[in-house]
């Protein structure tokens, strides 16, 4: 998630566990409306698809979750 959060952002921000996602993932790219947090939702489902993972419902409230809540979530 750390991962995917750094190549959507455009900040600064050192990104740890701790990081929440609206704090990063605010940013419109403006390609046919995609969105930062579309594209790492879609990249976070695909990762886990690939490595036999559960594609588990998100959270409605995902967005104001830190990356480390939301991993607990979607591996648990």
């Amino acid at each position: 998630m750390i991962y995917h959060a750094k190549n959507l952002t455009d900040t600064d921000t050192d990104i740890t566990k701790d990081t929440i996602h609206k704090d990063v993932l605010n940013r419109d790219v403006g390609v046919t409306s995609l969105q930062a947090k579309r594209l790492y939702k879609g990249f976070i489902r695909y990762t886990l698809l690939i490595n036999d993972r559960e594609d588990k419902p998100w959270p409605k409230s995902w967005f104001d979750k830190s990356l480390e809540d939301l991993a607990t979530k979607l591996l648990d």
